[in-house]
């Protein structure tokens, strides 16, 4: 860790014990009250796997020159929450990160995700960086959490929130330097009316992506009703942006997958069913096939379609590339009929006699002309 970013940490945290002491901690009581979902809660089922579409945006969106937000590591939001202040990524204004699952996450009742920030609570204000949340079933179209704040007034770099005047943002709840510390749940049923859900585009039954977008708290950045958000701005320091810690999951389909070749005996949103989920090379990607491979005579049903070896229709098909073996029971060219066997076994016995015989002849005539006399060969043309 950097002590540039060590020094700004610690000065948010003498701030907040400042604040501790001197601000009226009689929050305005806006409507939205809902609880964090502790880290440790047993309802959540999983945590992110994996990560992809890293942007880490400006310190200071007024000053680009200055530079990005470079602390942590993506690395750091995959797994659990750690509750600890300074194991996340931070995205700088603007910043974005997708995080992967590796089973997908369904809509079920009540919550269904929850994302874990780094922020302070001191009494019923909060010290935290917003940012909206997405989710995708193909990681390109996405459906956005209809955020809402109503934060009256700018934010100082080192200010306080209402979390109670803010809605479907990720960051309300404190999530730092406590045991165990709260995260922000989202319900996928609210989303129902989302365009691409509508269109069949993004499946609430089968998310495997959540995209983090950090909210630039100058007020630029508008909610899902045309209003400003305002956060802590600005936060002109590595660490600057929201400060992503963790994201769970509270509904996820579990995807058994024994023989690790990447399908499950599940279906569904879990993908093709495997039918053989104890041997990797069976499963619905194989090609079974064609005629004369060898998955035409091992007994298995390679592909996963019901049929096996020359009940598939893939090796009752003659090969299309060149040098591989004919389909069973097939040879090109030839008619496979009885009566065509007898005539096959006849003219392999005749064709060596017939051969014979025309050479004989042949060195015969050559003898005669040699001689001066006229050929008396039966194919020799009479005169």
């Amino acid at each position: 860790m950097n002590g540039y970013h060590m020094r700004s940490r610690h000065i948010v945290v003498s701030l907040l014990v400042v604040f501790l002491f001197c601000w009226p901690f009689s929050a305005s009581a806006g409507p939205y009250t809902e609880p964090g979902i502790a880290s440790d809660s047993p309802g959540i089922q999983g945590w992110a796997s994996g990560w992809l579409n890293e942007i880490r945006g400006p310190m200071d969106i007024a000053h680009p020159e200055g530079g990005n937000a470079t602390f942590g590591s993506p690395d750091t939001a995959v797994g659990p929450a750690t509750c600890n202040v300074y194991d996340v990524v931070s995205l700088g204004d603007g910043g974005e990160l997708t995080l992967t699952f590796g089973s997908p996450i369904y809509n079920g009742p009540g919550y269904d995700l929850v994302l874990f920030e780094n922020g302070f609570s001191v009494g019923d204000w909060i010290y935290a960086e917003l940012a909206f949340v997405e989710v995708s079933t193909d990681g390109v179209t996405f459906a956005r959490f209809p955020s809402i704040s109503l934060t009256p007034d700018p934010v100082a770099p080192y200010g306080l929130l209402d979390p109670t005047d803010v809605f479907y943002l990720a960051g309300k709840h404190p999530g730092g330097n406590q045991t165990p510390c709260y995260g922000t749940g989202f319900d996928l049923a609210s989303l129902e009316t989302d365009p691409a859900v509508q269109n069949g585009e993004v499946n609430l039954d089968e998310i495997r992506f959540v995209k983090v977008i950090d909210v630039i708290g100058n007020g630029s950045t508008l909610d899902a009703t045309g209003s400003p958000i305002y956060d802590p701005y600005p936060t002109a320091f590595a660490s600057g942006g929201f400060d992503l810690q963790a994201v769970g999951a509270l509904h996820m389909i579990h995807c058994t997958d024994q023989d690790g070749d990447g399908f499950s005996i599940e279906g569904g949103p879990c993908g093709p069913v495997d039918c053989d989920d104890t041997d990797p090379n069976v499963h619905p990607f194989v090609l079974e096939g064609p005629g004369g491979d060898p998955t035409c005579r091992d007994g298995l049903d390679n592909d996963c379609d019901g049929k096996t070896d020359n009940d598939d229709p893939e090796c009752g098909q003659s090969p299309s590339w060149p040098g591989a073996a004919p389909a069973y029971g097939d040879s090109p060219g030839l008619i496979s009929s009885p009566l065509s066997v007898s005539i096959n076994l006849l003219g392999a016995f005749l064709l060596p006699v017939l051969i014979g015989l025309a050479c004989k002849l042949l060195i015969k005539r050559r003898t005669v002309q040699g001689s001066g006399s006229r050929t008396t060969s039966p194919f020799a043309t009479q005169i």
